[in-house]
């Protein structure tokens, strides 16, 4: 699971994932990966204070980290 802990709006939320794999087909709109980073929720806003999950198969929990965000604070 993915935690906007801000009580900011997060657009363009992308993700180190070097290394990621799943045995689950995930759709890029969820979790568009390239190289290295993976893009969240097709770049679409995150609400503040919430949270985004998907699901994968692997033998273990793959520790994904922030690498970039686009905060909207209005």
């Amino acid at each position: 699971m993915i935690s906007n802990s801000c009580p900011c709006t997060q657009s363009d939320v992308k993700l180190r994932c070097d290394g990621f794999q799943t045995l689950e087909k995930i759709e890029t709109s969820v979790l568009a990966k390239s190289g290295g980073e993976c893009l969240i929720n097709n770049g679409m806003p995150l609400p503040p204070f919430s949270n985004y999950s998907f699901v994968y198969a692997w033998d273990t929990l793959f520790p994904f980290h922030l690498l970039s965000s686009q905060p909207n604070c209005s």
